[in-house]
């Protein structure tokens, strides 16, 4: 499955389950930069309040040293990362939460 698949599985699911989870982009536009570099592709709030990211990848794909630094900054304050290769990454992880 590629990185565009498994990001169109992830939008769907939080849709149908009213997550407060949206899509971010990082980048450079006009000499401004937006984001912060190494951010999830998913980013928001779960119904606890505890922030959460995910990153999405396709088959075979890697984390780059500036996404492994985001979610080492993540897990130290508190929050959840997945970091997700499949729509299941994304259950079994928010299921987990729920126990």
């Amino acid at each position: 499955m590629t990185e565009s698949e498994v990001m169109l599985e992830i939008s769907a699911y939080i849709r149908v389950k009213g997550l407060m989870i949206y899509r971010t982009n990082t980048g450079r536009r006009g000499g401004v930069s937006y984001g912060i570099k190494g951010s999830g592709d998913f980013t928001g709030l779960l119904p606890s309040g505890q922030y959460i990211a995910i990153e999405a990848k396709g088959e075979g794909g890697k984390q780059s040293q500036d996404q492994k630094n985001f979610q080492e900054r993540v897990l130290k304050n508190n929050g959840i990362y997945i970091l997700a290769f499949s729509l299941e990454d994304i259950k079994n992880g928010l299921t987990d939460l729920e126990k």
